[in-house]
């Protein structure tokens, strides 16, 4: 007699989690795209200085989705470190939204996942036509940026109502932890960012010559 065989169930997929940090970076691009939008981004005369805002921003936000989630203090010295320039409207855009959000609720989440939709909405043959925010005048949307900001969406979108409520509740705790170290540490040191940003296992320059090659528009326009 045969011997029975074991019917193994195929494992499902582990279910994709939206983290503080990733929230955090989600609205970082989010604003980096209405920043590039915006009137005071187009009337920069300093075009080496925009060249260099675009390419400083492409290999942050490629460091920021290859790498482990961060604390908002590290992410937060990241944009300010001496390694970088970003613009202050985008570093200050970002903090005013994550204390919004902190203090303004559910609500101001959804509001933001609204507006990536709206990035998103729009086609790529419509961008000289239409002046929408949307990724593709940024970030193309078959780009790593582009695919990562979908996934966010199309994630959130499934999520019922109380796990869209343990969402805000984590990023509470996470910003609620910034504070007390801002409070107790102040900023913490560059040398610290130093060992994170030059981790070769998640880096190569290989990868940030094919990310900026790839991204059409931060670079060529």
């Amino acid at each position: 007699m045969a011997a029975n065989k074991e019917v193994r169930t195929p494992k499902k997929p582990q279910a994709e989690t939206i983290t503080p940090h990733k929230l955090s970076v989600t609205i970082l691009i989010r604003n980096y795209c209405m920043y590039r939008e915006s009137d005071e981004y187009k009337n920069i005369e300093d075009k080496a200085l925009c060249c260099k805002h675009r390419r400083d921003m492409c290999v942050l936000i490629l460091r920021l989705l290859q790498s482990p989630d961060l604390s908002l203090s590290k992410l937060q010295d990241l944009l300010t470190s001496s390694k970088y320039v970003i613009p202050s409207e985008v570093v200050e855009s970002l903090d005013k939204d994550l204390h919004d959000l902190y203090s303004g609720g559910i609500g101001f989440l959804l509001d933001i996942v609204e507006s990536l939709e709206k990035i998103m909405a729009v086609p790529d043959s419509s961008l000289n036509e239409s002046k929408s925010l949307m990724i593709g005048s940024v970030f193309a949307k078959t780009s790593i940026v582009g695919h990562y900001i979908r996934r966010f969406a199309v994630y959130f979108d499934k999520l019922t109502f109380s796990e869209m409520t343990a969402v805000y509740e984590n990023f509470q705790k996470y910003y609620e932890q910034w504070q007390k170290n801002f409070i107790k540490h102040g900023k913490t040191q560059e040398k610290d960012m130093d060992v994170w940003a030059d981790n070769k296992e998640t880096w190569s320059r290989r990868q940030a010559e094919l990310f900026i090659a790839t991204q059409d528009h931060p670079v060529t326009n």
